[in-house]
């Protein structure tokens, strides 16, 4: 491993000790900096473009960077496409997992974010069938993963299926239980339908 190489591998390392420790504001300075520093990097572009997530013109030309630097590594497109989902960038989002998607291999190892992904554009389509097929295939590969079960009981909801979302939720909650995004989630969930705790 050259010179280079080792220093991102550190910075990557003091990121990633950074979001553990809840320290937002110096993991967005440091990946900043080593952007700067090592301009060809696409894991530290990407990293910096979630990092900077809340000052979205940083963020998406961050995410477009990783993008360019990494055209065939489908890793580095499903996660930018899934910062555009969230930055609602639906097209640039659907380009990267089309061309995720064509490069990525049986054994892929973001395979179901790949599949939440194009299930979130999906929805945003209209195509409830395909959508549902993809959140429930990811969810049910990874259901450790929070957020693939907190969008899988909204899209549910917005069906007007809530017991189904409420079980769902469960689930994660279950795996996640001290997660508090799902917490809010499923108690806005039983307001909203006037479910009690006792049911599902």
């Amino acid at each position: 491993m050259c010179s280079d190489d080792e220093d991102i591998a550190e910075i990557v390392q003091r990121s990633r000790s950074l979001e553990r420790e809840g320290m937002e504001h110096e993991n967005e300075m440091l990946l900043r900096s080593a952007v700067a520093r090592f301009p060809g990097s696409a894991e530290l572009a990407i990293r910096a473009g979630a990092a900077t997530f809340d000052t979205p013109r940083d963020s998406k030309a961050y995410l477009r960077r990783a993008a360019e630097l990494a055209p065939e590594d489908p890793a580095t497109l499903t996660r930018c496409a899934s910062l555009f989902v969230s930055h609602r960038e639906f097209e640039e989002a659907e380009t990267l997992v089309m061309r995720a998607g064509e490069r990525a291999p049986a054994d892929f190892v973001l395979g179901y974010d790949l599949a939440h992904t194009a299930g979130q554009l999906a929805a945003v389509k209209g195509k409830n069938e395909l959508a549902e097929r993809m959140l429930v295939g990811a969810f049910e590969g990874r259901p450790d993963v929070p957020h693939f079960g907190r969008e899988l009981a909204l899209f549910l909801e917005s069906l007007g299926r809530p017991v189904e979302a409420l079980a769902v939720l469960s689930e994660a909650l279950r795996l996640n239980p001290g997660d508090e995004h799902l917490r809010e989630v499923r108690r806005e969930m039983l307001e909203a339908w006037k479910i009690g705790e006792g049911d599902p």
